[in-house]
C-alpha cells in the first residue's frame, strides 16, 4: 500500500507464526514501549490523513467546512483539535443527498475491493464497510494476535460460527489460517441452526477441540438447546480450554456466570463493522486491549466532545491507521468507555478499554442513566431467572426522562412456583440496586428478539 512504508508494514505484518512457547504474537509490537509506541502511530496516521483527505469525497468536504487541510496538521493534538469527528450520520446524510451506497467513504475504484457487508444497525440505519485485499492483511494480523494471546497454537483444533454480511468475519476465517489453525466452519441463521449445533457437539465429542468461537446471543440458543437435550455444558466442552465471543458487552459478574455454567475460560474478540476495529481480552483479561499501532482511540465527553480525564467515561473514538478502502478519521462509534493507559500485567503496553455500554441503549429514569448491562448484573443473581437475564429488554416510555423503569426478561419455568413472588422479588433486587419504581414484565424464551448475533436491548412504546 503506498500510504503505508513497507518497511513499517513489515513491523506491523508477521509473515510467519513465532516460535510456540512465544507469549506474544510480536512481541515488538505489542511489548514496545508507549513513548515509541504512540511516535510509531503518529508516523503512520500522518500519512493517513493525507491519503483519506485526498481520496475520500465526505472526509475532504469536511475537511474543507471546517478550513483545515493535512498541512495543518502537524502533531496528534493538532489532528485531535482540528479534524471534526466522523458519524454514521454524516454517512447516511451524504448516502440520501447522492444516493452513494457507501457514504462517501470508499477510498479505492469498486474493482479494487474484495468484499463489503452492512453493519448490524444497531443504533440505527446500517452503515457499509468495504475492504480491499491490503485491508484484509491488516485485520487477518489482528485476529492473529488476538488469538495467540487466548493461547491458540499452530495445529489446534477450532470451531467457528459465523453469519454471512458482517466483513469482519471473514477476518476470523483468516486469522486462523495465519496462525495454522485447523478449524470447522458452522453457519449462524433459523435454518440449520439446530443441524450446526449437532455438528458442533460431535466436534467436541470426537475432536481435541482447544478454541470455541460464539457470538454472544448463541450462548442464548445454545444453553436452550443443551437444556433441553439434557447435555452437561461443563462434559460437553471438556475438552475445550476456552470460548470467544463478541457482540455485546460482558460485566465481571456475566464473566464469572458464563464461565462457571460453561466450565471454561470467557475470552472477548470484537471486530467493529462499521471500521474493522479489533480490540480484545489477553490472558489476564482486565480489560480490552486496542493495538494502538492500527487504532488511534481517543475518549471524549459526550456533550462536548471534548477530551476526559483518563479513566473518566465518554465516547469512544476510533481512527484507523492503515485503511485502504472505506477510511474514517476520529470515528465516533457511540459507545461510552473508560481508558487506561496503564501497562497490563500481560506485558503488552497498549492501551485499554472498558465498555460501559452504547448511548443508544440509555434508558434515563427519573435523571438517572441505566443500561441494560446493569439490570443483567442484578437478574442474574434471582435464581429463577438466571441466566435468561442475560437477554433482558429495557422498555423506553419516553424519548427524555421516564418515571419508571420497566424490564422485560425470560425466567424459568421449571424452577418458577410463583410468578407474581418472583416479579416481585425481581422488582424489589432492581429497587434496592437503582432507587426507583420499577415495573418487571415476565416473558417467554420464544418472546425473546436477537438481532443477527446481537440481542435487542431497547424497546420502545412511545
Amino acid at each position: 500500500m503506498a500510504h503505508i512504508a513497507p518497511s513499517m508494514r513489515d513491523k506491523i505484518i508477521m509473515k510467519r507464526p513465532p516460535l510456540q512457547e512465544e507469549r506474544y504474537w510480536n512481541k515488538t509490537i505489542e511489548t514496545m514501549p508507549r513513548k515509541d509506541l504512540l511516535e510509531f502511530q503518529w508516523e503512520i496516521l500522518k500519512n493517513q490523513i493525507k491519503y483519506v483527505y485526498e481520496r475520500s469525497i465526505l472526509y475532504r468536504r469536511s475537511f474543507e467546512k471546517a478550513g483545515v487541510t493535512p498541512g495543518d496538521i502537524k502533531s496528534i493534538e493538532d489532528f485531535r483539535n482540528k479534524v471534526p469527528l466522523g458519524s454514521k450520520d454524516d454517512m447516511r446524510a451524504y448516502r440520501e443527498e447522492t444516493g452513494d451506497y457507501f457514504g462517501g467513504v470508499v477510498c479505492v475504484p469498486l474493482e479494487e475491493l474484495v468484499t463489503f457487508g452492512p453493519s448490524t444497525g444497531t443504533s440505527g440505519q446500517p452503515t457499509p464497510t468495504a475492504v480491499t485485499r491490503e485491508d484484509l492483511d491488516f485485520t487477518t494480523e489482528n485476529i492473529a494476535r488476538q488469538y495467540w494471546s487466548f493461547g491458540l497454537r499452530p495445529g489446534d483444533f477450532s470451531t467457528c460460527f459465523a453469519g454471512v454480511g458482517h466483513p469482519g468475519w471473514e477476518g476470523l476465517f483468516l486469522g486462523f489460517n495465519k496462525i495454522g489453525v485447523p478449524y470447522i466452519h458452522l453457519a449462524l441463521g433459523s435454518v440449520f441452526q439446530e443441524m450446526e449445533v449437532a455438528k458442533w457437539i460431535q466436534m467436541l465429542q470426537q475432536l481435541p477441540v482447544k478454541s470455541c468461537y460464539l457470538p454472544f446471543s448463541m450462548f442464548w440458543t445454545f444453553r436452550e438447546y443443551i437444556e433441553e437435550k439434557g447435555l452437561s455444558p461443563k462434559e460437553l466442552l471438556g475438552k475445550t480450554k476456552f470460548v470467544s465471543t463478541s457482540g455485546d458487552l460482558v460485566t465481571p459478574t456475566m464473566r464469572r456466570v458464563m464461565e462457571n455454567y460453561w466450565g471454561i475460560k470467557l475470552h472477548e474478540l470484537q471486530i467493529s463493522s462499521d471500521i474493522m476495529f479489533g480490540f480484545y481480552t489477553c490472558e489476564v483479561r482486565n480489560g480490552l486491549h486496542v493495538p494502538e499501532d492500527l487504532f488511534a482511540i481517543e475518549v471524549v465527553d459526550i456533550k462536548t466532545g471534548e477530551p476526559v480525564p483518563t479513566g473518566e467515561p465518554g465516547y469512544l473514538i476510533v481512527t484507523p491507521t492503515w485503511q485502504e478502502g472505506t477510511c474514517h478519521l476520529r470515528w465516533n462509534t457511540e459507545d461510552i468507555v473508560h481508558m487506561s493507559e496503564e501497562p497490563c500485567e500481560c506485558g503488552r503496553t497498549h492501551a485499554r478499554i472498558w465498555f460501559h455500554g452504547r448511548q443508544a441503549y440509555v434508558v434515563n429514569v427519573r435523571g438517572q442513566d441505566i443500561l441494560p448491562h446493569m439490570v443483567e448484573d442484578e437478574l442474574l443473581q434471582v435464581p429463577e431467572i438466571g441466566m435468561k437475564g442475560f437477554v433482558c429488554q429495557l422498555i423506553k416510555t419516553s424519548p427524555e426522562t421516564q418515571d419508571k423503569l420497566v424490564v422485560r426478561t425470560a425466567y424459568y419455568e421449571d424452577k418458577t412456583k410463583d410468578l407474581g413472588e418472583l416479579r416481585g422479588r425481581a422488582e424489589e433486587r432492581l429497587k434496592t440496586r437503582f432507587n426507583v419504581p420499577v415495573e418487571v414484565e415476565l416473558m417467554s424464551p420464544q418472546e425473546v428478539a436477537l438481532v443477527l448475533h446481537k440481542v435487542q436491548r431497547i424497546v420502545k412504546r412511545y
